[in-house]
Order: structure tokens, then C-alpha cells, then sequence
């Protein structure tokens, strides 16, 4: 398996991917598939300092990971959210694991200070994923959205990458 960045070569699949989990689990709170013109605007907002890694098994993208913009404000720019996503066919493999490594390394070289996971209450593998690589549950948003007729509350956790006062934060914010 290789991790590497994506490719705008990667969007259909990223979005395949992505749609799945749309359609068929909490993970997401998207509730309608994206178009590839919406997925084209997500994959250009994300840059150098909000990365996308993908997957590949066998030549072919099987997962994917992204920092994405914790606000739009400036003082969070030290901040940025992580989220991953598995091909259905490839869970339970490690592929998740990976990729979650990768991300935070990337974070770390990008010298992100803190990154934070929101995670569905029902989310079992992606809570014991998220606090296995260090993350801290700090909260629970309550009955924050509905997908599938119920409604569902979301876990903040949050990993801080360097604990010092003096750590360096991106010098193009």
C-alpha cells in the first residue's frame, strides 16, 4: 500500500468513496451525494496547508485523509480538523490507521499545534481509532444533527501536536 497526495486524477474516486459514506453512515453529515463540480470546489479549497493523502492498493485509491480549515478565522489558523475515509471493500485492515498516521505527520510538518476530530456518537472505530493515535475526548455536541430519522450527537476530541508555549505556527496566516 502507498500514501501519497492526491492528484485531481484521484477526485472520482475520493468521491466515490465519499459518496458511499454519505448514503450509508453517520460518518458524514452530508445527507446528498456530492457532484463532481462540488467535489472540484472542495479538492481545489484544499492547498498546500490543508493537504489531501490518498490510498492506493494496487493502483487503486482505496482510502483517503484530509486537513481541512477549522475556521475562517485567523486565530485558528494554528488549528485544522482531520478526517478520513475508507473504500467499504478495504475496512478493518489498516488502511484507516495509515492514513490517520500520515495525516497528523503532515499536520506536523506543516506545524499545525492542534488537530481536532468530530466524530458520530456511533462511530465505534473511528472513537477508538482517534484516541489510539492520542486524541482526547474534550466534549460532546448533543443531538447536533439527524441522518436516517434519528438524531445523533457528535464527539469533539482534539490532539495537541506540541505542547509548548513557544511551538511554531505556520508563518502564511
Amino acid at each position: 500500500m502507498n500514501i501519497r497526495p492526491a492528484q485531481l486524477s484521484d477526485l472520482d474516486a475520493i468521491t466515490d468513496i465519499y459518496n458511499h459514506a454519505i448514503l450509508t453512515s453517520t460518518a458524514t453529515f452530508d445527507i446528498q451525494p456530492k457532484t463532481n463540480k462540488e467535489q472540484l470546489a472542495w479538492f481545489n479549497a484544499h492547498g498546500k496547508n490543508h493537504p489531501i493523502l490518498v490510498a492506493e492498493k494496487n493502483d487503486v485509491v482505496v482510502g483517503w485523509a484530509s486537513l481541512s480549515e477549522l475556521s475562517d478565522r485567523p486565530a485558528y489558523n494554528i488549528s485544522a480538523e482531520t478526517a478520513f475515509y475508507i473504500h467499504e471493500q478495504h475496512r478493518g485492515i489498516g488502511i484507516g490507521r495509515k492514513l490517520k498516521a500520515a495525516i497528523i505527520e503532515k499536520a506536523r510538518q506543516l506545524g499545525y499545534h492542534t488537530l481536532i476530530a468530530r466524530v458520530a456518537a456511533d462511530s465505534q472505530a473511528s472513537l477508538h481509532l482517534n484516541k489510539s493515535f492520542g486524541f482526547h475526548y474534550v466534549g460532546v455536541m448533543k443531538e447536533v444533527g439527524k441522518k436516517f430519522d434519528k438524531l445523533i450527537d457528535v464527539h469533539i476530541l482534539q490532539l495537541i501536536l506540541d505542547p509548548t508555549p513557544d511551538s511554531p505556527v505556520r508563518k502564511d496566516h
